[in-house]
C-alpha cells in the first residue's frame, strides 16, 4: 500500500471529499494485458505502468501525487532488484554464479524479481568477450523467464546503436565471405594460368 487517506481534489467540499488508496501490485507485462482495470464512480482513466520506464511515459498523464507515488515505487523496485545474484552476474563468472544459486544460504536473494534483474543484466552483458554466456543458461534454469524481459532497457543502457553487435557481426561475416571468394577467384585465376603455361 503507497498511500491511504484523503484525497486534495477541486471536488472536495466541508461535507463530501475523496479518499483514495493506490497500490502497488507488481507483475509482467503479459499479466498486466490479461488485467482489465475498470473506470470507477468519477474516475477518468485506469491504466498499468511500467515502473522502469516512467521517463518515457508521457502518454500517461499523472497529476503531481500520482506522479510521486509512481517514482516511490519505482525506487523500490530498484533497489529490490539490484541484488546479489545480479552482482555476481556482473562478475561474468559461471562458478561464483552457480554458487550462489545452488547454496541454500543464499536462499533469500534467488526471489523471481532477483532472478528477472539478473537475467537482464546478464543479456546487456553477454556482449562483452569476457563474459560466460553460460550463465545465461544457468538463470534460465532457476527460473528466468524471457518474456519478462524489458527490451527497451536492453537498448538503453548501453548508448549504442548496436548493443549486441549484430550489425558489426554482419559486417565481419560479408568481410570474410568476399575475403574467401576473391581468395578462390585468385587461385582459380592461378590454376587457369598454369594450365595454360603448361598446354602451351
Amino acid at each position: 500500500k503507497l498511500f491511504q487517506g484523503y484525497d486534495d481534489d477541486v471536488r472536495a467540499t466541508d461535507h463530501a471529499w475523496f479518499e483514495t488508496t493506490a497500490m502497488h501490485f507488481h507483475c509482467n507485462s503479459q499479466l498486466a494485458k490479461s488485467l482489465v482495470l475498470f473506470k470507477g464512480s468519477g474516475v477518468r482513466d485506469a491504466v498499468w505502468a511500467d515502473v522502469h520506464t516512467l521517463h518515457h511515459a508521457r502518454a500517461i498523464k499523472f497529476d503531481p501525487a500520482r506522479l510521486l507515488w509512481a517514482k516511490d515505487v519505482q525506487a523500490q523496485v530498484t533497489a529490490q532488484r539490484v541484488g546479489l545474484v545480479r552482482i555476481v552476474v556482473r562478475w561474468g563468472e559461471l562458478a561464483t554464479v552457480e554458487r550462489v544459486l545452488s547454496e541454500k544460504r543464499f536462499l533469500c536473494h534467488r526471489g523471481g524479481s532477483h532472478i528477472a534483474a539478473a537475467f537482464q543484466e546478464a543479456l546487456t552483458r553477454a556482449v562483452d568477450p569476457a563474459f560466460d554466456v553460460r550463465i545465461i543458461d544457468l538463470l534460465i534454469a532457476h527460473g528466468a523467464r524471457p518474456d519478462e524481459l524489458n527490451f527497451a532497457r536492453l537498448f538503453d543502457d548501453t548508448g549504442d546503436d548496436d548493443p549486441f553487435n549484430v550489425l558489426q557481426r554482419i559486417r565481419q561475416v560479408r568481410d570474410l565471405r568476399f575475403r574467401e571468394r576473391k581468395r578462390a577467384l585468385k587461385q582459380l585465376q592461378q590454376q587457369q594460368q598454369q594450365r595454360r603455361t603448361s598446354s602451351g
